[in-house]
């Protein structure tokens, strides 16, 4: 079972995952994500998923490098797989292909 933390910021590279998004009549896409905690306001403990789009540089460095690698190497996590975060069983509910594509529900 895949363990996921909570993001420090939106460029915790460390704590970003993968997830797949299938869409209406198109392939499914693979997004960069980060786990976030207090959808609707802070504190509220409802956990939700924030996809980020891809960024180009002029000049990539070996440390994003490394996170390309690990992140093209990483199974994405499919709508209803089961991870851990601080120590509880939560599933993963797909949204949609939106900046907050999914959700985990406590198990």
């Amino acid at each position: 079972m895949r363990t996921l933390n909570v993001a420090i910021d939106s460029f915790d590279k460390g704590n970003m995952f993968t997830v797949a998004l299938p869409r209406k009549n198109r392939a499914t896409k693979i997004m960069s994500c980060s786990l976030h905690s207090g959808y609707q306001t802070e504190g509220d403990g409802v956990l939700w998923v924030m996809q980020h789009g891809a960024v180009l540089k002029s000049h990539y460095t070996a440390a994003d490098i490394a996170h390309s690698d690990r992140m093209n190497s990483m199974a994405p996590l499919n709508n209803g797989d089961v991870v851990m975060i601080e120590g509880k069983e939560y599933k993963l509910r797909v949204k949609g292909d939106y900046s907050d594509c999914a959700m985990f529900d406590l198990v």
